[in-house]
Protein backbone atom coordinates (compact mmCIF):
# COMPACT_ATOMS: atom_id res chain seq x y z
CA UNK A 1 0.00 0.00 0.00
CA UNK A 2 2.73 2.50 0.52
CA UNK A 3 4.84 1.65 -2.06
CA UNK A 4 1.48 2.17 -3.83
CA UNK A 5 1.13 5.53 -2.61
CA UNK A 6 4.26 6.82 -2.90
CA UNK A 7 4.06 5.75 -7.09
CA UNK A 8 0.89 7.74 -7.62
CA UNK A 9 1.79 10.58 -5.51
CA UNK A 10 5.68 11.07 -7.73
CA UNK A 11 3.44 10.29 -11.08
CA UNK A 12 1.04 12.90 -9.76
CA UNK A 13 3.73 15.08 -10.01
CA UNK A 14 5.25 14.56 -13.02
CA UNK A 15 1.58 14.75 -14.76
CA UNK A 16 1.65 18.39 -13.06
CA UNK A 17 5.21 19.21 -14.65
CA UNK A 18 3.58 18.02 -17.90
CA UNK A 19 0.34 19.96 -17.77
CA UNK A 20 2.07 23.36 -16.83
CA UNK A 21 4.18 22.62 -19.64
CA UNK A 22 7.64 22.42 -18.10
CA UNK A 23 10.60 20.40 -18.92
CA UNK A 24 10.82 17.53 -16.43
CA UNK A 25 15.00 17.32 -17.01
CA UNK A 26 17.35 19.50 -15.19
CA UNK A 27 15.96 22.55 -13.42
CA UNK A 28 17.51 24.32 -11.00
CA UNK A 29 16.00 25.89 -7.88
CA UNK A 30 17.54 27.85 -5.67
CA UNK A 31 21.21 27.02 -7.07
CA UNK A 32 22.62 23.58 -6.96
CA UNK A 33 24.31 22.61 -3.62
CA UNK A 34 27.33 19.74 -2.45
CA UNK A 35 25.23 17.32 -0.22
CA UNK A 36 28.05 15.73 1.40
CA UNK A 37 29.80 13.86 -1.48
CA UNK A 38 27.01 14.44 -3.88
CA UNK A 39 25.96 16.81 -5.68
CA UNK A 40 21.64 17.00 -5.30
CA UNK A 41 19.09 19.52 -6.03
CA UNK A 42 18.53 22.72 -3.62
CA UNK A 43 15.11 21.51 -2.73
CA UNK A 44 13.11 18.09 -1.90
CA UNK A 45 9.97 19.98 -2.84
CA UNK A 46 10.88 20.36 -6.37
CA UNK A 47 12.10 16.73 -7.75
CA UNK A 48 12.81 16.52 -11.23
CA UNK A 49 11.57 13.33 -13.06
CA UNK A 50 13.14 12.03 -16.08
CA UNK A 51 9.91 10.22 -16.90
CA UNK A 52 7.20 8.04 -15.08
CA UNK A 53 9.62 4.99 -15.37
CA UNK A 54 12.43 6.43 -12.84
CA UNK A 55 10.22 6.60 -10.25
CA UNK A 56 9.42 2.42 -10.82
CA UNK A 57 13.11 1.92 -10.56
CA UNK A 58 13.97 4.32 -7.82
CA UNK A 59 11.69 2.85 -5.56
CA UNK A 60 12.05 -0.48 -6.56
CA UNK A 61 16.03 0.05 -5.62
CA UNK A 62 14.97 1.37 -2.63
CA UNK A 63 13.06 -1.54 -1.98
CA UNK A 64 15.73 -3.60 -2.44
CA UNK A 65 18.01 -2.14 -0.42
CA UNK A 66 15.74 -2.08 2.76
CA UNK A 67 15.35 -5.58 1.84
CA UNK A 68 19.00 -6.55 1.81
CA UNK A 69 19.30 -4.68 5.31
CA UNK A 70 15.83 -6.54 6.53
CA UNK A 71 17.65 -10.08 5.24
CA UNK A 72 20.78 -9.72 6.79
CA UNK A 73 19.52 -8.82 10.56
CA UNK A 74 17.59 -12.01 9.93
CA UNK A 75 20.55 -13.74 9.03
CA UNK A 76 22.60 -12.18 11.84
CA UNK A 77 19.76 -13.33 14.39
CA UNK A 78 19.45 -16.95 12.62
CA UNK A 79 23.11 -17.54 13.29
CA UNK A 80 22.80 -16.40 17.13
CA UNK A 81 20.29 -18.49 17.85
CA UNK A 82 21.98 -21.50 16.06
CA UNK A 83 25.73 -20.88 18.37
CA UNK A 84 27.21 -19.53 14.82
CA UNK A 85 29.01 -16.94 16.55
CA UNK A 86 31.43 -16.44 13.08
CA UNK A 87 28.69 -16.31 11.08
CA UNK A 88 26.79 -14.11 12.88
CA UNK A 89 29.97 -12.10 13.01
CA UNK A 90 30.56 -12.08 9.07
CA UNK A 91 26.71 -11.15 8.70
CA UNK A 92 27.16 -7.83 10.78
CA UNK A 93 30.13 -7.24 9.13
CA UNK A 94 28.12 -6.93 6.13
CA UNK A 95 25.61 -5.12 7.44
CA UNK A 96 27.89 -2.45 8.59
CA UNK A 97 29.43 -2.12 5.10
CA UNK A 98 25.98 -1.58 3.64
CA UNK A 99 25.45 0.88 6.34
CA UNK A 100 28.36 3.23 4.82
CA UNK A 101 27.61 2.58 1.55
CA UNK A 102 27.42 6.05 -0.32
CA UNK A 103 23.83 6.56 -1.34
CA UNK A 104 22.65 9.12 -3.77
CA UNK A 105 19.40 10.72 -3.50
CA UNK A 106 18.19 10.56 -7.31
CA UNK A 107 14.36 10.26 -5.70
CA UNK A 108 13.93 11.32 -2.50
CA UNK A 109 9.92 10.95 -2.00
CA UNK A 110 10.40 7.80 -3.29
CA UNK A 111 12.62 6.64 -0.35
CA UNK A 112 10.19 8.09 1.88
CA UNK A 113 6.77 6.87 2.84
CA UNK A 114 3.95 9.37 1.57
CA UNK A 115 2.30 12.18 3.76
CA UNK A 116 -1.01 9.58 4.27
CA UNK A 117 0.33 7.82 6.90
CA UNK A 118 -1.08 8.79 10.58
CA UNK A 119 -0.33 8.12 13.82
CA UNK A 120 -2.77 6.69 15.15
CA UNK A 121 -1.93 3.55 17.23
CA UNK A 122 0.34 2.79 20.67
CA UNK A 123 2.24 -0.34 19.37
CA UNK A 124 4.52 -2.13 21.77
CA UNK A 125 7.08 -3.11 19.45
CA UNK A 126 7.48 0.39 17.95
CA UNK A 127 7.34 2.20 21.52
CA UNK A 128 10.39 -0.38 22.40
CA UNK A 129 12.23 0.77 19.04
CA UNK A 130 11.38 5.01 19.81
CA UNK A 131 13.07 3.97 23.04
CA UNK A 132 16.31 2.17 21.62
CA UNK A 133 16.50 5.34 19.19
CA UNK A 134 16.77 7.95 22.21
CA UNK A 135 19.28 6.13 23.82
CA UNK A 136 21.45 5.46 21.10
CA UNK A 137 21.23 9.02 20.35
CA UNK A 138 22.11 9.81 23.61
CA UNK A 139 25.29 7.62 23.69
CA UNK A 140 25.95 9.17 20.12
CA UNK A 141 26.71 12.27 21.72
CA UNK A 142 23.76 13.73 20.69
CA UNK A 143 23.84 17.84 21.01
CA UNK A 144 26.75 17.07 22.36
CA UNK A 145 30.93 18.46 21.80
CA UNK A 146 31.52 17.69 18.00
CA UNK A 147 34.75 15.65 19.08
CA UNK A 148 32.45 13.27 20.95
CA UNK A 149 30.01 12.27 18.41
CA UNK A 150 29.77 8.63 17.83
CA UNK A 151 28.48 7.93 14.44
CA UNK A 152 27.71 4.56 14.60
CA UNK A 153 25.72 5.31 17.64
CA UNK A 154 24.03 7.77 15.46
CA UNK A 155 23.33 5.44 12.99
CA UNK A 156 22.06 3.35 14.93
CA UNK A 157 19.78 5.64 16.07
CA UNK A 158 18.98 6.40 12.52
CA UNK A 159 17.74 2.96 11.79
CA UNK A 160 15.40 2.19 14.70
CA UNK A 161 13.60 5.29 13.83
CA UNK A 162 13.38 4.52 10.26
CA UNK A 163 12.18 0.93 11.43
CA UNK A 164 9.48 2.17 12.80
CA UNK A 165 8.49 4.26 9.99
CA UNK A 166 8.65 1.16 7.98
CA UNK A 167 7.70 -1.75 9.91
CA UNK A 168 5.03 -0.02 12.01
CA UNK A 169 3.09 2.95 9.60
CA UNK A 170 0.42 3.41 12.09
CA UNK A 171 2.36 3.57 15.02
CA UNK A 172 1.88 7.20 17.22
CA UNK A 173 5.51 7.42 17.04
CA UNK A 174 6.03 8.09 13.47
CA UNK A 175 5.98 11.46 13.71
CA UNK A 176 8.80 11.83 16.63
CA UNK A 177 10.45 9.28 15.03
CA UNK A 178 10.52 11.18 11.62
CA UNK A 179 11.60 14.35 13.54
CA UNK A 180 14.66 13.09 15.11
CA UNK A 181 15.66 11.19 12.45
CA UNK A 182 15.43 14.43 10.50
CA UNK A 183 17.26 16.09 13.25
CA UNK A 184 20.44 13.73 12.67
CA UNK A 185 20.03 14.00 9.05
CA UNK A 186 20.08 18.18 9.23
CA UNK A 187 22.84 18.22 12.08
CA UNK A 188 25.15 14.77 11.94
CA UNK A 189 25.19 13.96 7.99
CA UNK A 190 25.16 16.88 6.23
CA UNK A 191 21.78 15.60 4.26
CA UNK A 192 19.65 18.56 4.56
CA UNK A 193 17.27 17.26 1.65
CA UNK A 194 16.61 14.26 3.33
CA UNK A 195 16.25 16.43 6.44
CA UNK A 196 13.68 18.67 5.17
CA UNK A 197 11.71 16.22 4.03
CA UNK A 198 11.52 13.88 7.37
CA UNK A 199 10.63 17.48 8.83
CA UNK A 200 7.62 17.49 6.38
CA UNK A 201 6.07 14.13 6.82
CA UNK A 202 6.54 14.66 10.86
CA UNK A 203 3.76 17.34 10.60
CA UNK A 204 2.09 15.70 7.09
CA UNK A 205 1.61 13.20 9.77
CA UNK A 206 0.68 14.74 12.53
CA UNK A 207 -0.27 18.26 12.43
CA UNK A 208 -0.67 19.07 15.78
CA UNK A 209 2.60 17.92 16.68
CA UNK A 210 4.54 19.16 20.05
CA UNK A 211 8.04 19.20 17.82
CA UNK A 212 9.37 22.75 15.86
CA UNK A 213 9.61 20.76 12.54
CA UNK A 214 8.47 23.40 10.55
CA UNK A 215 10.48 25.65 12.36
CA UNK A 216 13.86 23.46 11.47
CA UNK A 217 12.62 23.28 8.40
CA UNK A 218 12.76 26.93 7.08
CA UNK A 219 15.54 27.36 8.93
CA UNK A 220 17.65 24.70 6.20
CA UNK A 221 15.33 26.52 3.34
CA UNK A 222 17.09 30.00 4.16
CA UNK A 223 20.50 29.39 5.37
CA UNK A 224 21.45 26.18 3.32
CA UNK A 225 19.51 26.04 0.45
CA UNK A 226 18.95 29.66 -0.16
CA UNK A 227 15.19 29.06 -1.34
CA UNK A 228 13.84 32.24 0.66
CA UNK A 229 10.17 31.24 -0.83
CA UNK A 230 10.16 28.45 0.72
CA UNK A 231 11.09 29.82 3.85
CA UNK A 232 9.12 32.74 4.25
CA UNK A 233 5.97 30.17 3.81
CA UNK A 234 7.14 27.92 6.36
CA UNK A 235 8.27 30.96 9.14
CA UNK A 236 4.55 31.86 8.66
CA UNK A 237 3.35 28.57 9.57
CA UNK A 238 5.48 28.77 12.49
CA UNK A 239 3.78 31.87 13.73
CA UNK A 240 0.32 29.86 12.96
CA UNK A 241 1.12 26.75 14.26
CA UNK A 242 4.07 25.94 16.14
CA UNK A 243 3.11 28.98 19.39
CA UNK A 244 5.34 26.77 22.11
CA UNK A 245 8.61 28.03 21.27
CA UNK A 246 8.82 31.96 21.78
CA UNK A 247 12.28 31.78 20.97
CA UNK A 248 11.61 30.21 17.33
CA UNK A 249 8.30 32.70 17.12
CA UNK A 250 10.32 35.59 17.60
CA UNK A 251 13.44 34.66 15.50
CA UNK A 252 10.53 33.75 12.35
CA UNK A 253 8.68 37.34 12.60
CA UNK A 254 12.05 38.65 12.86
CA UNK A 255 13.48 36.53 9.79
CA UNK A 256 10.23 37.29 7.82
CA UNK A 257 10.66 40.96 8.27
CA UNK A 258 14.27 40.98 6.95
CA UNK A 259 13.35 39.06 3.97
CA UNK A 260 10.31 40.92 2.82
CA UNK A 261 11.65 44.16 3.97
CA UNK A 262 15.84 43.20 2.41
CA UNK A 263 14.98 40.56 -0.23
CA UNK A 264 18.64 41.20 -1.67
CA UNK A 265 20.49 41.22 1.30
CA UNK A 266 22.88 38.39 1.74
CA UNK A 267 21.89 35.52 4.13
CA UNK A 268 23.63 35.66 7.49
CA UNK A 269 25.21 32.97 9.15
CA UNK A 270 23.09 30.14 10.16
CA UNK A 271 22.11 30.57 13.94
CA UNK A 272 23.90 28.06 16.45
CA UNK A 273 21.00 27.14 18.14
CA UNK A 274 18.41 26.72 15.54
Amino acid sequence: MIARTQRIGALAFLGLITALGCESNKTEVGGVVQEGSYTALATADNINLADAREVDLVEDMAHSRQNYEHRLRGLITYYNNKGFRHKALWAQRELDDLMTVKIYRYLVDAEIPGASLRPTDSIAAANALYDDGVNYMKQGGWRGLPLMYNTKKLKKALEKFNQIIREYPTSDKIDDAAFFAAELYKEYFNDNLRAVQYYKRCWEWNPQTEHPARFQAAVIYDYRLHDRDRALELYQQVIEVEQANRSNLRFSARRIKQLTENPDQPTPAEPKDA
